[in-house]
């Protein structure tokens, strides 16, 4: 299995043949599939669990090729939409500075040219928490969300590198970041929040329920 992986599929007409098994040679062949999936490297002298598992493991094999291209895919299709421009990059009042009239000496060694160039070369390699299918929907939905409605592009890869960091921090599982991004833009946050739980333990409750809304009040101004 891939790293991070956490499920695997088996097909509806893979029923055949567990039907066709008798119940404790179907059990063998679902433990043996089970040890297999969790990288324990099963191996069993029995060989009707080997001949019936055969097409299974062939199975598993093709879905695990489909699921790195489709990650490596969603992993290059957040490079290339998040990665701005050279004109993005350029300050606003440095844009058009050719039609400026003042006359300008700058001395520029051959060491500053180079210096500007390796910086210019280096690129930061993101590392994402989770690498889920899902997880890069909800993550592209989100900076979608933060482009249109904030009007919001991470400027440099180290920034985006430092996002996805505070991510792996805030929470444990794909699942939660998903719920969390979805909780958020329903609500117009500028950050992730995880979804607010309802209090009805009277008014001790009720005060920290207000406290969590105040700081997110306050986090979600301080980003604008």
């Amino acid at each position: 299995m891939a790293k991070d992986k956490k499920s695997f599929i088996l097909y509806c007409d893979q029923k055949a043949l567990f039907d066709q098994l008798p119940d404790e040679k179907a059990g063998q062949l679902i433990k043996h599939i089970f040890k297999y999936v969790n990288d324990e490297n099963p191996e069993t002298s029995d060989l009707v669990i080997n001949i019936a598992f055969a097409p299974i493991k062939q199975q598993f094999k093709r879905d695990l090729d489909k699921y790195e291209a489709i990650r490596e895919r969603n992993r290059e299709n957040a490079r290339k939409r998040w990665d701005a421009t050279a004109c993005d990059r350029i300050p606003n009042d440095a844009k058009n500075a050719d039609n400026d009239n003042d006359n300008v000496n700058v001395n520029v060694s051959d060491n500053d040219i180079t210096t500007k160039r390796k910086i210019k070369k280096e690129k930061v390699e993101l590392v994402y928490p989770f690498t889920s299918p899902e997880f890069f929907k909800a993550l592209d939905n989100w900076y979608l969300y933060k482009q249109e409605q904030h009007r919001f592009k991470f400027k440099s890869d180290r920034s985006h590198q430092a996002f996805l960091k505070q991510i792996s921090k805030d929470f444990n599982s794909d699942h939660e970041v998903i719920e969390a991004i979805e909780y958020s833009m329903a609500n117009g946050y500028r950050g992730i929040f995880k979804p607010q739980k309802s209090q009805t333990n009277g008014s001790k409750n009720n005060q920290v329920q207000y406290n969590e809304q105040l700081k997110r009040k306050l986090l979600n101004d301080l980003t604008a």
